[in-house]
């Protein structure tokens, strides 16, 4: 019986440790993943600072050609002489302005295509958050049940101990009962029943 019990509780050691190693490979694979998502996150947001960069340099080339058309007008104003070349370097700079609006445009359109993919990867690291937290529980559930078992198995330990006690306390009362008895049925000798 008792080696039952030792192999039993081998087998829940093992047990225990193949659950642990496939808790570790779980959750090692769910760092890795998570340690990729956050490189990949960082590279993103290094683009996105580098977008930003460009967009705003971009608005204030816009700027600085919405003066430029400013100062062209106040030319075409003053100087009536000049009126033929000011009206070609105002179409000049609108078609530069219209070209620095088609590349807003698509700045715009590849900062939507750049959020889009943001959300999906936050999405992704939502669902693998779940997942490690759902493994997490699964790994304290099997460790209480674990713990229940080997407090059964230390209270059966125990309750064997105490049967293991009474039960030398029993025979040893039993042996001397025996050789109490064993004392009275002795025959007494002849000299003394003729006195």
């Amino acid at each position: 019986m008792k080696n039952a019990f030792i192999w039993i509780n081998f087998l829940g050691i093992l047990a225990l440790a193949a659950l642990c190693a496939i808790q570790w490979y779980a959750t090692r694979t769910l760092h890795l993943q998570l340690f990729d998502a956050q490189t990949a996150r960082q590279s993103l947001a290094a683009k996105i600072d580098d977008q930003s960069k460009t967009i705003a340099g971009l608005h204030a080339d816009l700027d600085e050609f919405r003066d430029r058309i400013n100062k062209t007008d106040d030319m075409l104003q003053s100087a009536q002489k000049n009126l033929d070349a000011a009206r070609n370097n105002v179409a000049q700079v609108t078609a530069q302005r219209n070209d620095l609006q088609a590349t807003v445009d698509a700045q715009k359109k590849a900062l939507a295509q750049w959020s889009a993919a943001v959300d999906a990867r936050d999405a992704a690291l939502q669902a693998s958050a779940a997942r490690v937290q759902s493994l997490a529980a699964d790994r304290n559930a099997a460790v209480s049940r674990y713990n229940d078992l080997a407090a059964q198995y230390n209270k059966a330990v125990a309750e064997l101990k105490q049967a293991a006690a009474t039960l030398q306390t029993l025979i040893a009362q039993r042996n001397d009962a025996v050789q109490r008895y064993n004392a009275l049925a002795q025959p007494r000798p002849a000299t003394q029943n003729a006195r």
